[in-house]
């Protein structure tokens, strides 16, 4: 398709600029899903191909036991949303490791729905300095480089979570470096870890279990 020729930009595609941009990429069902539910995936899918043509939008394939089609926005597109000279500190537009990337998306989707949600906050828009709020610690969770910031309102209290999501093994050594540095910040009050087999969540425990021993003997 020639680039010489227009395209009318709606703002459903200024939404799923944003929502790309947000999250590093995402499939066409998490897309179909989070942005367009009221349209089918086929056309949901000639849309994302149409914008691609455009050069707004970029795929990439990844391989995890099958074959995943992931959509991200280029500059190009982005630029119909931010102006990344001055909106956007940091510009991060493709996941490094978008399996990691695509669970953090879907967690976000459930936790969202909770009765009690209040605020949530993606990597990208913590180090982008898209994310602001005054009663939840943006920045505390940049410093940090949390996957994820959730705030809730418990009866009549707003409560902090930095989200961490570990689908690979670290050694124990990473894992109290991580955890130290997150009870060097109190601002932080909550740390939920989501693993992606129990092996790992046994070794974030054991490494907090030392943290907190070492704490109880000072």
């Amino acid at each position: 398709m020639s680039n010489n020729k227009k395209i009318e930009i709606t703002e459903r595609d200024e939404k799923l600029f944003k929502y790309l941009f947000t999250h590093k990429g995402a499939t066409i069902k998490q897309i179909h899903r989070d942005v367009f539910s009221n349209l089918s995936e086929r056309n949901v899918y000639r849309r994302t191909q149409k914008l691609r043509d455009y050069g707004l939008l970029n795929t990439n394939v990844y391989f995890e036991k099958i074959q995943y089609g992931v959509f991200n926005v280029t500059k190009k597109g982005l630029k119909y949303v931010y102006d990344l000279e001055n909106n956007l500190k940091s510009c991060e537009i493709i996941s490094g490791n978008f399996k990691h990337d695509a669970i953090l998306l879907d967690l976000k989707n459930i936790l969202t729905q909770m009765q009690c949600f209040d605020f949530y906050a993606t990597e990208n828009e913590i180090e982008s300095g898209i994310a602001d709020s005054t009663v939840y610690p943006v920045e505390a969770c940049k410093d940090l480089h949390c996957d994820a910031l959730l705030g809730i309102k418990w009866k009549g209290k707003s409560i902090n979570f930095a989200i961490e999501y570990e689908n690979s093994e670290k050694s124990a050594g990473r894992y109290l470096d991580c955890l130290k540095n997150y009870y060097a910040y109190p601002s932080i009050e909550n740390v939920i870890y989501f693993t992606k087999n129990h092996k790992i969540s046994l070794r974030i425990i054991n490494a907090d279990k030392k943290i907190l021993e070492t704490l109880e003997d000072k």
